[in-house]
């Protein structure tokens, strides 16, 4: 008796095309699966890296702009100014009361004398 196994070779099933494109739609869903996934740990250091570094560097920058207004602001009233002088300061103030009226930055104090700098300029410069 003889044991001999016939091994034969089964062509390859040859794949419809619908499965083929079903198969290319699997792995574009995966691939974009990743790169969401990349995407979404990216997003989470940048906001990190956000509060940590940058942060603290723009509530640094709106305390110091809020100092200038209000030493500006001090002077303007204490001491008499050329016309050209006058324009220049209330330009300047104009423009930090702008620029630190919506600041998260600052206390209310701070926030109570920008409104009150910006009302002025708002009432004489219409």
């Amino acid at each position: 008796m003889s044991f001999d196994i016939k091994v034969t070779q089964q062509p390859q099933a040859e794949f419809h095309p619908q499965h083929k494109k079903l198969n290319q739609l699997i792995q574009q869903i995966e691939q974009q699966k990743q790169d969401l996934k990349l995407g979404q740990n990216a997003q989470s250091e940048i906001q990190s890296y956000l509060q940590q570094k940058l942060v603290p560097i723009y509530r640094d920058l709106h305390t110091i702009l809020f100092k200038q207004l209000e030493q500006l602001w001090a002077h303007l009233q204490q001491q008499d100014f050329s016309k050209a002088d006058l324009e220049q300061l209330d330009h300047k103030l104009t423009q930090l009361a702008k620029q630190l009226k919506k600041s998260s930055y600052l206390n209310t104090a701070q926030l109570q004398k920008v409104v009150e700098v910006h009302i002025f300029y708002q009432q004489n410069h219409l």
